[in-house]
């Protein structure tokens, strides 16, 4: 049997067993994940190669230094030997960030500017750390488009779907509309994470409540992605229990004169 009959068996047998998971309950739903870590990894290289052909990266060395940084910071030491993260600044003035399988994390420049600290900042790009660490990314194109399809892109024999791909995770952001099971789990790492990294938990909680302003009073400045799952009063209530269970923070770090010289860097 040659290597492509090999790697057509592979897809289908991996489809059927997509398949029974669904008859027996689990269904293609958002917990479905049949990627290695591995190919995940791989999955963030080739996003990655698309995105940075797709939109303009602010390449300004001050300010890349800073995200990668801050992002570094925010990762936990077992998470950073098991995926390779990288941080990038996209120039865009909406409101939005996301995080694609394997470690790769995208900012908007929009986003910066409307956050009033560096521990806001810091709690989107936590939660954010939070969907790759989860490997909510892989679980979510999984019930989106299916592993055949993804499969074969890992396999190399639709080397135009990435690009496909890529258009509809930049236009709709379909592909990374997560569950509220998922939403959840990464703001509960998020808390965990400013406090383990010294910032204000409370940050979270204000920003949250500043999307919800802008969502009435500019609702363009926030990406689709943003807005397809609100900060709900159920959610931010959610975190103030969870951030209550905390001992009390001690002069957490709240904001930096590098975060404002980025703010001013940007404008």
């Amino acid at each position: 049997m040659n290597r492509k009959a090999v790697s057509r068996l592979v897809i289908l047998l991996l489809s059927l067993l997509t398949l029974v998971a669904g008859c027996a309950g689990l269904g293609p739903g958002p917990a479905l994940n049949f990627f290695s870590v591995e190919q995940e990894i791989e999955m963030g290289r080739k996003f990655s190669q698309e995105i940075g052909k797709e939109v303009k990266l602010v390449d300004d060395p001050f300010v890349s230094r800073y995200i990668t940084e801050l992002g570094m910071r925010l990762v936990p030491s077992d998470a950073a030997r098991t995926y390779p993260f990288t941080f990038a600044v996209v120039k865009n003035k909406e409101v939005n960030a996301f995080a694609v399988p394997g470690g790769p994390v995208y900012v908007h420049s929009g986003l910066i500017k409307k956050a009033g600290s560096e521990a806001e900042l810091a709690s989107v790009i936590a939660h954010e750390i939070g969907h790759v660490v989860y490997r909510h990314g892989g679980q979510q194109m999984t019930a989106q488009v299916g592993y055949s399809f993804l499969a074969s892109l890992l396999l190399g024999q639709n080397p135009a779907g990435w690009q496909a791909l890529t258009a509809k995770l930049l236009g709709t952001s379909s592909l990374l509309a997560y569950s509220r099971a998922h939403e959840n789990q990464a703001d509960v790492f998020a808390v965990g994470d400013l406090y383990r990294s010294g910032y204000d938990l409370y940050a979270m909680v204000t920003f949250f409540q500043k999307l919800k302003a802008l969502e009435k009073s500019e609702p363009r400045a926030i990406a689709k992605f943003f807005s397809s799952h609100p900060p709900t009063s159920e959610r931010l209530a959610n975190i103030n229990a969870l951030i209550s269970s905390y001992p009390r923070q001690t002069n957490p770090t709240t904001t930096s004169g590098a975060f404002l010289r980025v703010q001013a860097t940007l404008d």
